[in-house]
């Protein structure tokens, strides 16, 4: 392709491999095919096969590259604009485009011709100081950067498909597939009935005017979330993630105003992730912003980062290693490329700015029509990557951009590459399920903290500094059989038998007065759990519950007392929450706990028991356990007619709304129980057990029973 920009003004070119036969098998030097950015135009960063040659541009001789070999254009010459297209400039020739990216009622990104370069610098000049206005510069067009080969037949290709065990898709797919997860592919137009990306697919968002190849959309789309165990083809990094297909490219190149503008529609439409297979040496200010726009909305935007990295020799201008754009731009996750030995390949463009590499030669991928094909460039890197981002966000949904780019990054595998290849190999399975060994650190007000492994994977679970445990105040330390860190918010607590756990607030407090894991708590089990009464909390731990409601506080329940209250209904029964803790009682070493709702005893000879309402006030009222009845040996029971009854150590307490709650013992309740207790002729008691005459009498509904005196 030629340049459709001034190098002066920005340097855009295109970059584009030529295709490479279809391999038998997986192995063997691939043709490096891929392509770059046009001056004036963007286009996808890898270049794909077409059913039919496509014609050359108007005035323009085109020659297809050799093996390896990387075209470029020929300073001053012009692409013809597709048909539909608008025209772009080359320095003092013909009309000039400028992109406007506005704000407010007008958001969006237009375009505008001007009859010449030196107009639409004015322009542009003028644009930049209107309200309203974010960012305006002259168009650019961007190509594809890779080569696909001849379309395989469509048979199951994913012992083929090498690059899914080279960043270990398979290990991370045991723990997530991406499934939720929106990845914006801003391309070529993709095959929607191509049958490996059946049901991954929302509805299309086309921003080119008239027909273009679907070829290296498609490609890029089946690295991302091909389904997997689908009987067909091979499958995508995030096999269960969902594909927004934003057309952006047409057969000219992907201009720099569709590129604003999808990634402008791609957030609106919900996308966590966009993917940028394209690259050009221009750097455009709207794409900027628009770029800038996503990922503060908290968007990852994954980029190739061009195919032009080998230094120059011979007749071929698409070296030199320059700055490729969009993946240079701020906040964006820029992608190399390593070949098929898994090496550095020195085609794909490397520098400070690239993030990270992925496989991006011979690279398996769906074709048009149903078939598969092998691609090489940094365009097959991308959404390697982006479909990895994708898995990371599944699992971790709160994470910011950085966040993402964090994980990617310091999980990779460090190979002993060149310098400029980023911080390693991308490696999936340690992505989604980080190692002990994973560290990030901290920093605000020039101090730093270092957390890692589990406490630092479940901090960045929750949200990381904009979460709820806000920023960390220690570093990750080791405990007994654990570890844990300290944060603003509150704590991180792990251990090989329970895992990470964030405990929070009041909660904490109550842990903290429970000894910690050094207590009888131990350490968490779960997360804090909302529950449905009185906007209550709970957290289990492995020794017991804390409970929290705005009227009780956070109490601890434990052991046999905790099988009582779980018995009784837990918080939605009849006791309520808990509005103390275990107390330890001076007879026989027995416990108490109180509730809203009642209490709950234990001793050794008679384990917990629930006492409430007026049996509860009776037995107060009796001297509790310190009293005649003791420990209670039954909970309070409900009975016919709106009665309740509990059974203790020295007697029993009977209620029932028309009597009141009266104790019986003694002979008199073994008289009472042979005449059917309130069943019986006699009913409730209607008085308390009193001596008369040297005999014991007690007053009930049916009558007076009266037994001798011990």
């Amino acid at each position: 392709m030629t340049s459709t920009r001034p190098a002066v003004r920005r340097g855009h070119r295109p970059d584009d491999h030529a295709p490479a036969p279809a391999p038998a098998g997986r192995g063997g030097a691939a043709a490096v095919v891929a392509t770059v950015l046009v001056v004036a135009g963007l286009v996808p960063a890898g270049a794909l096969p077409a059913a039919a040659a496509a014609p050359a541009p108007a005035a323009v001789e085109v020659t297809a590259p050799a093996a390896g070999e990387v075209t470029a254009p020929v300073a001053g010459e012009v692409t013809a604009p597709a048909a539909g297209e608008a025209p772009v400039a080359v320095a003092g020739a013909g009309p000039v485009v400028v992109d406007v990216l506005r704000s407010g009622p007008d958001a969006g990104v237009t375009t505008v011709a001007v009859a010449d370069e030196a107009a639409g610098e004015h322009l542009v000049d003028r644009l930049e100081d209107q309200p309203g206005v974010l960012a305006a510069d002259l168009a650019t067009t961007y190509q594809p950067a890779g080569t696909l080969a001849p379309a395989a037949a469509p048979d199951p290709l994913l012992d083929q498909a090498w690059h899914l065990a080279d960043v270990r898709a398979p290990e991370a797919w045991r723990t997530t597939t991406g499934a939720g997860q929106v990845v914006a592919v801003l391309d070529s137009p993709v095959d929607a009935s191509h049958p490996d990306l059946a049901g991954a697919l929302l509805a299309e968002v086309d921003l080119v005017s008239g027909e273009g190849s679907s070829a290296h959309g498609t490609f890029v789309s089946s690295l991302v979330a091909a389904r997997r165990e689908n009987g067909v083809g091979s499958a995508g990094v995030a096999p269960s993630a969902s594909v927004l297909p934003v057309e952006v490219c047409g057969d000219a190149g992907c201009s720099s105003a569709a590129v604003a503008e999808g990634v402008r529609r791609a957030v609106a439409a919900g996308a966590g992730v966009i993917n940028l297979s394209l690259a050009g040496r221009s750097r455009s200010t709207v794409v900027e912003s628009a770029v800038r726009s996503a990922v503060s909305a908290g968007v990852v935007v994954v980029a190739a980062s061009g195919n032009d990295g080998e230094p120059c020799g011979g007749s071929t201008t698409a070296c030199g290693n320059p700055v490729m754009y969009p993946a240079a731009l701020p906040g964006v996750v820029a992608v190399a490329a390593s070949d098929a030995a898994g090496g550095a390949a020195p085609w794909a463009v490397h520098g400070a700015h690239v993030a990270l590499t992925a496989p991006g030669e011979r690279v398996l991928g769906a074709a048009p029509g149903g078939g598969y094909s092998w691609g090489s460039g940094t365009s097959f890197a991308a959404p390697v990557v982006a479909g990895a981002a994708a898995l990371v966000r599944s699992t971790a949904p709160t994470l910011s951009p950085a966040q993402v780019r964090d994980r990617l990054t310091s999980t990779a595998l460090r190979r002993p590459w060149p310098a400029g290849y980023g911080a390693g190999a991308l490696d999936a399975g340690d992505a989604v399920s980080p190692p002990a060994g994973y560290v990030a650190d901290y920093g605000r007000a020039g101090a730093v903290v270092r957390l890692s492994g589990e406490v630092l994977r479940r901090y960045e679970q929750t949200g990381g500094p904009g979460g709820p445990l806000a920023w960390p105040l220690k570093g990750t330390t080791t405990l007994r059989g654990g570890a844990y860190a300290a944060f603003e918010g509150g704590s991180v607590y792990w251990s090989s038998a329970t895992g990470a756990r964030a405990v929070r607030g009041t909660l904490l407090q109550a842990y903290g007065r429970a000894g910690w894991e050094n207590g009888v708590l131990g350490y968490p089990t779960g997360e804090q759990v909302a529950l449905g009464r009185d906007g209550g909390l709970l957290q289990r731990f492995q020794g017991g519950y804390v409970y929290w409601s705005r009227a009780t506080g956070a109490q601890v329940v434990r052991g046999t007392m905790l099988q009582a209250y779980g018995r009784a209904g837990w918080e939605n029964g009849v006791l309520g929450y808990p509005t103390g803790g275990q107390v330890a009682l001076g007879r026989d070493g027995g416990l108490l706990q109180r509730f809203q709702g009642g209490y709950v005893y234990w001793s050794r000879a008679t384990g917990a028991q629930v006492v409430r309402g007026a049996v509860l006030e009776r037995y107060g009222s009796a001297g509790w356990e310190n009293g005649v009845l003791g420990y209670p040996t039954t909970s309070t029971t409900p009975l016919r007619a709106g009665g309740l009854f509990a059974h203790f150590q020295g007697g029993s307490v009977y209620w029932s709304p028309a009597t009141g709650a009266r104790v019986v013992r003694g002979p008199l309740y073994e008289a009472w129980a042979r005449t059917g207790w309130e069943n019986g002729r006699y009913g409730y008691p209607t008085g308390e057990q009193r001596v008369s005459g040297g005999r014991l009498v007690q007053s009930f509904q049916g009558g007076t029973l009266s037994v001798a005196a011990p």
